[in-house]
This record gives structure tokens, sequence and C-alpha cells, in this order.
């Protein structure tokens, strides 16, 4: 498409919603990419390629100039441009900043009179930036709402959306307005129904204290994701009793996460807990409830009448558990499991190493046990496979003769592993080899149903779940709770955040109407919706929906509303393939191995920081088996009882 068709006319719209032609500026554009054009205040227009180049052309539309921000990051995730509050042409752009390991947004100022970018400024938030208004230079979305940010860079929050009931992620488009109000553009992407709440709202800074009456529910958490933007403002246009603020520890220091996270543990640790806490994988769960941070919430999913245990996963509740009682709820989960192939494993869906090596050895002499895993990967899953660590009695075994033995099996995996090139012939060579059978196993980490078309084809249909071979298997999957909710024991009302904990367990697929056009160009809704979902519900209703979702082909429809099936794509070995949808055997082996999972994944960066420390120096040589398989009880004892 030439991009420039969109934009070879500009027009000027009215707040009374009046049009006026402005310049034509194809010849200008001259086959350009245009991201986004801005009206300057003298007449001129400034139009972005979304790669960090802007263009200037003159009210007439002649080109006048060209300006390019250096060292412009090509590997931005999200980049647009604004007018600050001087007119000024600003891009703003976010990219993963390798060297420091965290995400960055930027913005950088055309300066007009010189025609050159300036100094580039880190915001001091992790959003959007917005038009600036008045004292504001330009605004800047965040977890929660709206900041201001003033020429000197200085930064101020403006409005709280989320007390408002506004889902931030929704704000597609923001004004402010002269009289100090703004106007916001919302569209639900993840919810796109009859009933989705989209349009444009106007709030003032002033309602951003307004509670009406309601009791305040503090949520901390790391970081304000759009699943959680959503449930809270959810939560808030609709509870009459309670409203939540939420705290950001990622927004309140978007420089530096390991010092917000650090932040975050110490506040709860000294007792400086809000009501709801909601709970990642990198924060030390058993050692807050170990503490008495968390109340359990049992007593109150057993008396709920809307709710019940029966309603959700086993394993997933399961997960939140420690000695019977329940201290947190995670709405969605992942899946970690291997896939086989079913007819070289057999009935045998815990293998141990010695199992998997009298397999591989019948295999030939291109046999292997996997491909992708390197040895970094393979401790991991030995240690999560075994068993070696009880969470909730704070004790562990790796001071044992079986886990020098997987110390020493791990040893014989690659340090890195060998990928092919893609569309190599020793690609094509690896890819066919699970089907061929000259390869045993690889990681089958699923947290949506789209996953399983890829291993479904690498298998030949003829797929097994099996754990990673170790000494003594615990398990042949593991569920992995994403984002998790927590009541705070201290809290003054808890019944309210239960509320909020118990809604947060429902609405977590996305919903999508489907449509057709007719012959005039109308939109027709349908009464058919298609389910999806980033991670796989806890609750199994909705798992139901988006797994009967899986037993059809796609639709599509005609102007007349007749129903087309469609198969679904898959792209294997460089190529999309036509797939039929799942079978009923398959979805029901698949939801089998959930509900007979018991094993969590409770692995996070500092435990296995621990681990490979120790066992990095067996694998160089500078330790044996017996030295790092103590020092590694040692630490991990510490650890566990911290």
């Amino acid at each position: 498409m030439d991009y420039t068709e969109l934009f070879s006319k500009v027009v000027f719209i009215s707040p009374d919603g009046t049009v006026t032609d402005g310049a034509d500026i194809t010849e200008a554009l001259s086959g350009r990419n245009v991201k986004n054009i801005a009206a300057l205040p003298n007449g001129e227009y400034a139009v972005y390629n979304g790669n960090g180049n802007v263009i200037v052309i003159s009210s007439d539309g002649t080109p006048l100039y060209e300006a390019e921000i250096k060292d412009f990051p090509r590997d931005n995730i999200g980049t647009s441009m604004i007018l600050t509050a001087d007119g000024e042409p600003a891009v703003s752009y976010a990219y993963v900043d390798m060297l420091e390991q965290h995400f960055k947004t930027e913005i950088c100022i055309l300066d007009t009179k010189s025609e050159k970018f300036g100094k580039k400024t880190a915001i001091e938030g992790n959003g959007t930036a917005y038009a600036g208004n008045g004292q504001y230079s330009y605004y800047i979305s965040s977890d929660t709402g709206i900041y201001g940010v003033s020429e000197n860079g200085t930064s101020e929050k403006i409005v709280n959306l989320l007390n408002l009931g506004i889902d931030v992620f929704n704000a597609h488009c923001f004004c402010a307005n002269d009289d100090g109000s703004f106007t916001i553009g919302l569209y639900d992407v993840l919810k796109n129904t009859e009933e989705s709440e989209n349009g444009f709202v106007k709030v003032s800074p002033v309602e951003n204290a307004e509670t009406e009456g309601r009791k305040l529910l503090t949520l901390g958490c790391f970081k304000v994701n759009s699943d959680v933007q959503a449930k809270i403002s959810e939560f808030n246009r609709h509870n009459k009793d309670y409203l939540i603020v939420a705290s950001s520890f990622s927004e309140n220091n978007p420089d530096d996460y390991d010092a917000a996270l650090i932040d975050f543990n110490f506040k709860l640790i000294s007792g400086d807990i809000p009501d709801i806490v909601m709970i990642n994988k990198e924060m030390p769960f058993e050692s807050y409830v170990r503490k008495g941070l968390f109340t359990d919430l049992y007593p109150y999913l057993d008396n709920d009448d809307t709710i019940s245990r029966d309603d959700f996963f086993d394993g997933v509740l399961r997960s939140n558990e420690i000695n019977g009682k329940l201290y947190a709820m995670a709405p969605t989960f992942n899946l970690e499991t291997f896939a086989a192939k079913g007819s070289v494993v057999g009935d045998d869906k815990l293998l141990t190493m010695e199992m998997a090596k009298q397999i591989v050895s019948s295999m030939g002499e291109d046999g292997t046990i996997s491909l992708d895993i390197n040895r970094s990967d393979a401790l991991r899953y030995a240690v999560l496979f075994s068993g070696l660590i009880d969470f909730e009695n704070s004790t562990c075994n790796f001071d044992s003769d079986e886990f020098r033995k997987i110390l020493n099996d791990i040893k014989e995996f690659p340090e890195k592993a060998a990928f092919a090139e893609v569309g190599t012939p020793e690609y094509l060579r690896q890819q066919t080899s699970y089907m061929e059978g000259r390869t045993l196993i690889t990681p089958f980490n699923s947290f949506v149903f789209l996953t399983y078309y890829d291993y479904r084809l690498k298998f030949d249909g003829d797929i097994a779940y099996v754990n990673f071979p170790t000494c003594s298997p615990a398990t042949n999957a593991v569920i992995v709770p994403n984002e998790r909710f927590a009541v705070s024991a201290k809290s003054e009302y808890k019944d309210g955040a239960w509320e909020f904990v118990r809604d947060a367990m429902y609405d977590n697929i996305m919903i999508f109407q489907e449509s057709y056009y007719n012959e005039q160009g109308d939109e027709i809704l349908t009464d058919e919706h298609e389910y999806f979902s980033l991670s796989y519900p806890s609750n199994r209703k909705e798992y139901d929906l988006i797994t009967q979702y899986q037993l059809r082909n796609y639709h599509e429809y005609d102007e007349n509303g007749n129903i087309t099936e469609t198969l679904r794509k898959v792209n294997f070995i460089g190529t999309d393939v036509e797939v039929e949808h799942m079978t009923e055997k398959e979805v029901s082996d698949f939801t089998e191995v959930i509900n007979n999972c018991t094993v969590t994944d409770r692995l996070n960066s500092q435990i296995m920081t621990i681990i490979n420390e120790e066992a990095d120096a067996f694998f160089a040589g500078a330790s044996d088996a017996d030295t790092a398989s103590k020092n590694i009880q040692s630490r991990m004892t510490i650890y566990l009882n911290e």
C-alpha cells in the first residue's frame, strides 16, 4: 500500500465537527511511509515516518527540510509524534535497553529553528506521550493514569484514571482541553462485542479525588499490566461500596526495575502492606506467608454463594496453597511439560534419565534427548520436575546422591543449544527429527491452544506429555501461575478485598463478536463469538469456552451472512500449513494433564542464581559434584528460611 494515499490531503476538524481543507502534500511525501502528521502553529506540517525521521512541509505543500534522530533505536517497540505545548514537534519512542536490560521510553524534540532534533529526554513514565497544553510541555500515560511533564522535565500525576473506572490500556487517544479537562477516546481491543463500552469520555483532574463515599482499598503491585488495569477499572466502575487505589512500584521507579522490586519487597516485609497485593514470580511468596502477611482465602471462597472450589482447576488452587490454606488466587496460568512421540515413549509418562538414554541408544547414531535445551535450561528443568525443594516446609534435598547424579547427567548437555539457520537443510533435518524418532523430547511451554498445532505437526499427530528425564521424576507437568492476588492479614476491609479477588477470577478471555459487511457496507453482528486467551483461564467455564472454540474451524461470512469454514494456518518449517481443528480427544488429553497436575513452578531468579553459580563451578571443573551439591544445599537452606 502507498501510505501517501492516506495522507495526501490535510484536513482540520473543529470541536463542532466542521471540516476545513488544508494543503495537498502528496508530491512532497514522494511515496514515503507515514505514521503521524502534525500541523505546526506557523502553518507548516511535520510528517513522521515511524523510524526517527521527520520531514517538514510548507503550508503550500513544498518540502522544506528533513531531520533525523541520531542513534534512533531500530528495534523500537512503540513510536509516535506529538506537539509540545509550544507547538514543537516531538517524537516519543520505547525500546529495550539491552545494556541495562530494561524497558526505556524517551522523547526527542525537533528544534524548528536549527532544523535538528535536540537532546533526548527519558520519560518519567512507562507509557505513551500525548500533546501538551498550558503548563505541561506534554503528557504521558502510566500504569494508572496520566502524568503532566513540564518544560524542565519534572512530572506530576494529573489524574488517576483507574480511580475513575477507566482502563488506561483502552485509552487510544488523549486531548488536553483549554479548560483543564481531558477528552479520552476509549476502545476495548480485548472484548469487542456489542456490550463493549467504547467512545469518548471527558474527565477533570478534580475528579481524581472523588470517592463517592466509598471505602478505599489499596492495591500494590510491581506493575499494573493491561489485564489488571481492566480488572481495576471494571471494579471501580461498578462497585458501589469500595474504590481501589492502585500503586505500581515500576511506575514509581521506571529507570530501575530491580530497585523497584526490592523497594516493593522491603515495604511488604516491613509491614507496609496494601489491602490487596499482586504477587509475581520473582517475589518470595512462601516467605510472605511464613511471616503471616496474608489472609487464608478458603473461608471466603467457601462462604461465597456465587463461586466455589469446583469452579477452578484443583492444581491452580493448590499452586497457591501452603499447609492447606489458600493465600492467593491466580486468574490465569501456563503449563510446562515436554512433548514426545507417543509410539516412542509408550506408556511411560514419567521418564528417568536412564530410560531416556536407553530409548535414545535405540534411535541410532543420530539419536539425541533434545536439540533445543542448553545446560542451564536442563538444570532448571531437572530441579523443577524432581521436586528437590519442599517450599511449604522450607527444606531441600540437594546434598544427595540423586542430585549429584543429576549434575553429572546435565554436564553432558551443550553449554549452548545449536539452532540451525531457518531454511537450511540442517534446519529441515532438525525439525523433522521428532516425527522421525531421532529426537526424544522438546519443551512444551503452553499458554494458548494455538501452540498445540505446531507440536502436532512436529510429532505427526502422535503427542505424549512427559517430564524432563531425571533421577526421581515427581510429575510430567508443572502449573505456572501468572500474577496472583493476595489479601493482607491487616486489611480493615477484607470483605471488599475478597470481592475484587473473586471478580478477578472472571473475564480472563478475549471475546470478539463475529460480523460481516453487507452489500450496503453496514457491519452486521452475528450470533457467533470468537474466544481467545493470552494464558489459560483458571476458571473452568472460561477454559471450556476457549476449548469449544478450538473444536471448530474458522468462520467467514459473505455479504449475505452465509458461512464459509476455513482451516487454520500454521507456519511449519518455513511453510504455511493448513491444519484441522483440534479433536475432542486432543482437547481431552491436554485437559487431563491439567487436571492431574499438582506441582507448581516456584523457581524464581534468586533460586536459579544460587543453583547455577555452584553448578557452573562444577561444570567448569573448579569443584566436584559433592562440593557443588553441599554448597547449594547450604545456600538454599538459608534462602528458604529467610
